[in-house]
């Protein structure tokens, strides 16, 4: 049996101790307090101390009084000064146990930085767009084609800003942003999370660091390329373990280097919500004492000579101070400080050892570092001062230990590494033996320490281990054990023969077996294989889910669905898919659903033939909570929201929502879960295969059966899948694990096996010729022998043999006329020659008479009455039209009633018409069929006729020229019978050709024939049809019958079968008649609709049921209108009716024209208003308006006329106000000068050169000053000049000396030197008359020297005036720029 789980054997140590001093070393010993009942010193230098307030406790091993608890307010222990306790050469060796009382601090983050207030971050930064900066922003990033559109949360990131489009980066631009100091010395864990935005094309590389300018740093995570699909997608979260970093204060830096080339603006990345994590913290407070030696008589004192404390930021250290805290040995100066991570209720061992040139510092035997000497410092001196345990200080300040003390030991020396072992780990001489369980787990038996074999669980058993603890004292040993076994079973039922765990099984059975082996995959060719697992509602998972397989793709160059329930493309639905997509990625794994990327991995996951890869997707509730795995492994992907619904979509294995999207390659163990399973379970799952009883799995296909047409379910659920076209491989994924239950232990795995056997069937069959026969998929039609292999129900194979026959097919009716004696199938062909012939037929005109047509067979037909031809006319109507000519015999020529076209060409001009130059009677039929062959121009006269179906009959064509010539003599304009024939007025076309260019007319006004140009002249077009005497005998089975009387038929078969049969025909003939109306605009006459003028022709039914065609000729008299459109000013008076409009509108007349038909006036007009307006303006003294072209500055009414854009007067009339003249006079009042202002409103404004606003200012120099005045309309006065004298006249007064301007006057340049004789804060400004400044410098803390040329010349000339501010007032100096 396997042991998956050896669990080690777990003792509790627990060392006891009396005393350590046989176990330490001795030389150099100053003191050692084991704290055992007193407070004395065992090293026999009776340095023994006095205890104040401290009580005993229980030791580090359990021992009771033999330690000290001191309560953190005021207990200590006093030992008095003695020269031993100091070290002049600062050599020293300081160890003790702590215990210190613990408090949790309150859970929080190490770092939070969200970027919605400002912190102090260093590095490459910018609080507004700027170029390769980091940039702090809220919204969308500036660059087009980058992301994200706003912060991750709240309303703030921060994003590097690449360049702007179009730069061109020839090398690449980075940029760091660098964060504050973040202390994980206190931390048992920490890690690191943020998030980022990685949207554009030409995205580079982000490289997060974490370390300090001491240790230096580390790279813990980098990105390149683009992440995200759109500036709108979700922001990417990162979790980067720190716990390489714990004990240590570091900063974060984030570095992103931008590619080279043109455009890489869309480079932006982003970086939002930073977190840096840690694990509970512990602290003591107030802050503890360890030890210190000072003046203790004289607490205030600042004479420290040495101490151990810790403080509240859970350091410790050991501070060495002289000379009043000056000048310490070690370190800064002053303190040695380091992370001491208390664990609550543990004691922790200290060491201080000084060489007199460095200081090593230890934490439970383990070198924490190592501080060289201070070179400026003084040596530890020989000071009074007492010793405290419990107590120790800073300046005047004092720290009590609140917790417990125990074995210190001071020597005068440094100790080695063995001897600090020693101190550490020594073994105590006192033992109380030792307790500890041994926990084990184990499959099926285990022998324990004690020899014995346990076959069940115990936690009863015990064993003494002599000697066996660290302290060398006996361990005693308490056995819990768990004993576990498991068995599986797989049921499987397949056809013939199955492997099983490599062994091949052929009948039914139980078969028992060790562990499961993996024999078969199934192989798709990624055109047309899948495996259809059916539609069992147990597979419409939902938004909990896990699917994984093992898959060996040969081909990745576009998408391949691994499971799909999409084929109906259903909303909810999915598919599993791996390959590559245009945009999206290459060689990535992905979720999709409709129209949606659900999940996605980043490209190159997977290779084509690089051998077999397992993958998982999960999907976790209804939120985001998508993962995907690669060899259990777990990918970084995008995500979209996307909810799985029961859509009762087909489930498949290998095919997509397209056929273009089937699996190419190799699959196995296709599982479906309704359960998000955790990595642990996935990585277990693909190394060792589920039983299929599992909780959670609905699904499971490992294709083991290796032969058939059936992919067996492991689950419980039957979802047995059909496979379509897929064959079985033995290429699998390796897997090496025994079987094993939950607990790790081996299982025994029963097979329960069905074999169900194949059948054969052989069937005869006979079939009619031109009929199939199916056997499954199957479809014969022909003589032969077929075998089909079937699938029955139990999914075995069913062979099946067919042997087909066909039989002829025929008439097998011995009378029909057409009997076959060889036929065996009758397929409805018998024909009996009189089925269709009535005994009478009663019609108007004409008949057609048919028998059916049999092959081989003679027809003669006769008639009773061979003379009734000789009764039609010229005139009479008869078989679809107008008789008009007859030759005789019984036979003649009948035109349409009426003309098949208007304005029609004869069509091929330049092609001359082999046979249709006949002019004869008699030619026309045979022109109009050789014109259709010489002319494929359609729509053309001749065309028009040999396609006319008109009165039952289709054999109509073109006349010749004396057959058009019959028409015009006998039934047109020149035939006695007043244009029967309904002819207008104009040319008809024949079907006789001229020539390639031309053919023959004739006009129906004058009967004049001419030739005519085949297509330039356009004319109207009548069909005519000729008809032949009525028929004696024929030999066809049809006749066409024009005279009534009784008709007969003899039939003679192939076979000599004869046949007589007889039908009577009864004749009535078709009437025409006419008739003209004048009417205005348009006529409508038995449905039809006319707007000009011409003939209308309708065919009524007689009361003898033929036709009575008769013709309408329609003269269309045209109503009238005229438009007429105006633009006018305000009014408008019409001349068709005296009317006065003045709203624009559209206005009707309505009168009688010429014909007696309506005649409308029709007025648009268009009425534009003049328009008028009044403004009252109001302007300063000196100031004007401007009207259009006029310009107005004096007070009045103003009164402008303009033309407007509509043509009509616009009146603008102006109410101008101006105001009187401001009147200033500076006048001086003792030492001050005073403006006085006249001549308009009050209050007044004042605005001198000097900044003041009064009406009367007080100079401090002498100079120019000047005023300006504001009255209360905001108008201003001239500016008004006076020169002051009495002021001051020494400009050292403002502490400046020397001051020169040169030259001045001057055209551009003046410069201007001075000498500022103290530091002050001056202002340099050139103002212009109205005081606008036209120059302006600083001069901060400034004295000594100044000299600068300045340029005006980009002003015009003018007065200026220099202005020197200084702390004392304002030196002024006029400036003239010519």
């Amino acid at each position: 049996m396997h042991n998956k789980r050896n669990l080690l054997l777990v003792i509790i140590i627990i060392v006891f101790s009396n005393t350590l001093l046989s176990q330490i070393p001795t030389n150099g010993l100053v003191g050692y307090w084991a704290f055992s009942g007193n407070a004395n010193d065992s090293s026999g230098n009776n340095l023994n101390g006095t205890v104040n307030g401290a009580v005993l406790t229980q030791d580090r091993f359990g021992n009771s009084s033999s330690a000290f608890n001191f309560d953190g307010i005021d207990d200590y222990i006093l030992v008095n000064d003695d020269d031993l306790l100091s070290f002049p050469n600062n050599e020293f060796t300081f160890s003790f146990w702590v215990n210190p009382t613990l408090t949790q601090l309150p859970a929080s983050p190490a770092f939070e930085e969200d970027f919605e207030s400002i912190n102090y971050w260093g590095g490459d930064l910018s609080f507004s767009v700027q170029n390769d900066k980091w940039v702090r922003h809220s919204g969308a990033t500036a660059s087009v084609g980058t992301g994200p559109n706003g912060a991750q949360s709240g309303s703030k990131y921060r994003y590097y800003e690449t360049t702007i489009p179009g730069d061109n980066h020839s090398v690449p631009y980075n940029g760091t942003m660098v964060s504050p100091d973040i202390d994980l010395t206190t931390s048992d864990t920490s890690e690191l999370s943020f998030y980022f935005h990685a949207y554009g094309a030409t995205m580079g590389t982000l490289d997060v660091r974490v370390g300090s300018s001491n240790l230096g740093y580390t790279s813990v995570y980098t990105l390149s390329g683009q992440q995200q699909t759109s500036s709108s997608a979700p922001w990417q979260n990162v979790t980067v373990d720190l716990s390489a970093f714990l004990g240590e204060v570091v900063h974060l830096v984030f570095e992103y280097t931008s590619q080279v080339g043109t455009n890489t603006y869309t480079g932006d990345i982003a970086i939002d919500n930073i977190t840096v994590s840690q694990s509970t913290q512990y602290s003591y407070s107030p802050e503890i004492g360890i030890m210190g030696k000072r003046e203790f008589s004289q607490p205030y004192v600042y004479d420290w000579e040495y101490n151990i404390f810790g403080t509240t930021d859970t350091t410790v250290g050991l501070v060495c101070w002289t000379n009043n805290g000056q000048n310490g040995v070690f370190g800064n100066g002053q303190t040695v400080n380091h992370s001491m991570n208390f664990t609550p209720g543990v004691w922790t061992n200290f060491i201080y050892s000084s060489d007199g040139d460095s200081l090593r510092y230890y934490k439970n035997g383990v070198k924490l570092g190592t501080i060289p000497k201070n070179t400026s410092g003084l040596n530890l001196s020989n000071q009074d001062g007492d010793l405290t345990f419990g107590l120790a200080g800073e300046w005047n300040q004092f720290r009590y230990l609140d917790g417990k003390l125990d074995d210190i030991i001071i020597y005068d020396r440094a100790l080695t590494q063995t001897e600090i072992d020693s101190i550490s780990f020594v073994n105590q001489l006192l033992c109380n033996p030792v307790t500890g369980t041994d926990t084990r787990a184990e499959c099926d038996s285990y022998t324990w320490i004690d020899g014995n074999t346990y076959t069940s669980s115990n936690n009863t058993a015990t064993f003494n281990i002599a000697n066996g603890a660290a302290n060398g004292c006996d361990s005693i040993v308490t056995l819990d054990l768990t004993i576990t076994s498991d068995t599986s079973y797989t049921n499987i039922t397949a056809c013939g023969s199955v492997v099983w765990n490599g062994t091949t099984y052929d009948s039914s059975g139980t078969y028992t077996g060790s562990s499961v082996s993996n024999n078969y995959s199934a192989s798709l060719d990624g055109i047309n294989d899948y495996v259809d697992v059916g539609n069992n509602s147990v597979l419409d998972i939902d938004n909990s889910v896990t699917i994984e397989a093992w898959i060996n793709p040969s081909n990745l160059s576009n998408r391949h669905a691994i499971y799909s329930t999409r084929k109906n493309n259903n909303p909810g639905s999915f598919q599993l898919e791996i390959g590559t997509y245009i945009g999206v990625g290459t060689n990535y794994v992905a979720v999709t659903g409709l129209s949606t990327w659900v999940a996605i991995t980043g490209s190159n996951v997977i290779n084509n033939n690089g051998g077999w890869v397992h993958i998982a997707y999960t999907r976790d509730g209804v939120g985001n909570n998508h993962e995907i795995y690669i060899n259990g492994i777990p990918q970084i992907i995008n995500t979209n929201p996307y909810t799985f619904i029961n859509n009762n979509s087909l489930k498949e294995i290998g095919r997509g929502t397209f056929e273009t999207q089937n699996y190419d390659g190799q699959i196995d163990q296709v599982r479906i879960w309704d359960i998000a399973l955790t990595q642990l379970e996935i990585q277990n799952y693909m190394n060792c295969s589920p039983t299929g009883s599992e909780s959670g799995l609905v699904g499971y296909w490992n294709f083991e059966v290796g032969s058939g047409n059936t992919a067996f379910d492991l689950s419980p659920n039957g979802n047995d899948g059909a496979i379509n076209g897929a064959t079985y491989d033995n290429n699998v994924p390796s897997q090496s694990c025994a079987l094993t239950n939950a607990n790790g232990c081996d299982s025994t795995a029963i097979l329960n096996l069905t074999i169900n056997n194949s059948v054969s069937i052989s069937n005869t069959v006979s079939i009619c010729s031109g009929d199939s026969f199916t056997v499954g998929t199957s479809t014969y039609n022909t003589d032969g022998t077929y075998t089909d292999v079937l699938t029955k129900a139990d999914g075995c194979d069913s062979t099946v043999t067919t042997i087909l026959t066909t039989d002829p097919l025929g008439c097998t009716d011995a009378s029909a006329f057409n009997y076959d004696p060889n036929a065996v199938c009758d397929d409805g062909s018998c024909i009996f020659p009189f089925s269709n012939l009535p005994d009478s037929i009663s019609t108007c005109d004409s008949v057609q008479i048919c028998v059916d047509s049999i092959a081989g067979s003679s027809y003669s037909w006769s008639t009773s009455n061979t003379s009734n031809s000789g009764n039609l006319a010229i005139g009479d109507t008869y078989q679809g039209g107008i008789v008009f000519w007859l030759d005789g015999n019984g036979g003649g020529l009948i035109a349409a009633p009426s003309d098949q076209s208007a304005e029609t060409d004869w069509g091929c001009t330049g092609s001359d018409i082999s046979g249709a130059d006949g002019t004869a009677i008699g030619t026309g039929n045979q022109n109009t069929m050789d014109i259709e062959v010489g002319c494929s121009t359609t729509g053309t006269a001749p065309d028009i006729c040999a396609n006319l179906t008109l009165g039952g009959f289709s054999d109509w064509f073109l006349p010749s020229k004396d057959e058009l010539n019959q028409m015009y003599l006998n039934i047109g304009q020149g035939s006695s019978l007043s244009n029967i024939g309904n002819f207008d007025n104009v040319p008809y076309w024949s079907s006789s050709e001229y020539n390639l260019h031309f053919a023959w007319v004739q006009s129906f006004l004058n009967g004049t024939p001419t030739y005519i140009n085949k297509v330039v002249w356009t004319y109207n077009v009548r069909a005519i049809r000729a008809f032949s005497a009525p028929i004696i005998a024929d030999t066809t089975n049809c006749i066409w019958v024009s005279n009534a009387g009784w008709n007969y038929i003899t039939v003679t078969t192939a076979n000599g079968i004869t046949a007589i049969d007889s039908v009577y025909v009864s004749l009535n003939t078709s009437v025409s008649g006419s008739s003209s109306v004048s009417v205005c605009n348009t006529y409508t006459w038995e449905g039809q609709t006319i707007t000009s003028s011409g003939n209308l022709t309708h065919t009524y039914q007689s009361a003898l049921g033929c036709d009575s065609l008769h013709t309408l000729s329609v003269t269309i008299n045209n109503s009238t209108s005229n438009t007429t459109t105006i633009t006018d000013c305000d009014s408008y008076t019409w001349s068709v009716n005296g009317t006065a409009y003045t709203q624009s509108g559209t206005y009707t007349d309505v009168s009688t024209n010429s014909s007696g038909c309506t005649h409308t006036e029709i007025l648009v007009l268009i009425i534009n208003n003049s328009t008028s307006l009044t403004n009252t303006v109001s302007i300063c003294f000196g100031d004007s308006i401007s009207v259009g072209s006029n310009t107005y500055s004096q007070t009045g009414t103003y009164t402008d006329v303009f033309n407007a854009v509509n043509g009509c007067d616009s009146i603008i009339t102006t109410n101008l106000n101006v105001s009187q003249q401001i009147i200033v006079i500076i006048s001086q009042v003792g030492l001050d000068i005073k403006a006085n202002s006249t001549g308009t409103s009050i209050p007044y404004v004042y605005e001198w050169n000097t900044g003041e606003t009064s009406q009367t200012i007080t100079p401090n120099q002498d100079g120019d000053y000047w005023v300006i005045v504001t009255d209360a309309n905001g108008c201003l006065s001239d500016t008004t000049y006076f020169v002051v004298d009495w002021a001051h006249t020494n400009i050292e007064y403002f502490n400046i000396d020397r001051l020169s301007i040169y030259p001045n006057p001057s055209k551009d340049i003046f410069n201007i030197e001075f000498t500022s004789l103290l530091r002050q804060n001056l202002e340099i400004r050139i103002i212009n008359s109205i005081g606008d400044i036209v120059y302006l410098e600083n001069l901060d803390n400034y004295t000594g020297d100044y000299n600068k040329a300045i340029n005006l010349n980009e002003f015009s000339k003018a007065l200026y005036f220099l202005e020197i501010i200084t702390d004392n007032g304002v030196v002024n100096k006029k400036l003239i720029l010519q």
